[in-house]
């Protein structure tokens, strides 16, 4: 697509949700919300070796992302 691959080992994540720094605090209730209304979707198999919740930081020159919680 006309980027150049990054230079970090890829891992595999999901996001949930966006938002743009300027999203009002209404912005975020509903984001909330629609994410607790989606579907599960159906299981494929796969095996994790741990779930990491990260939380990424968007307001700096480059993405920053803050490990919340480990889970082996």
């Amino acid at each position: 697509v006309g980027m150049a691959p990054d230079d970090r080992a890829f891992t595999a994540h999901l996001t949930l949700a966006r938002l743009a720094r300027t999203a009002t605090t209404e912005d975020r209730i509903a984001a909330a919300a629609a994410v607790q209304r989606l579907d599960v979707p159906p299981s494929l198999p796969f095996v994790a070796t741990d779930l990491v919740l990260v939380q990424s930081h968007l307001d700096g020159p480059a993405p920053r992302y803050e490990g919340l919680s480990h889970h082996p």
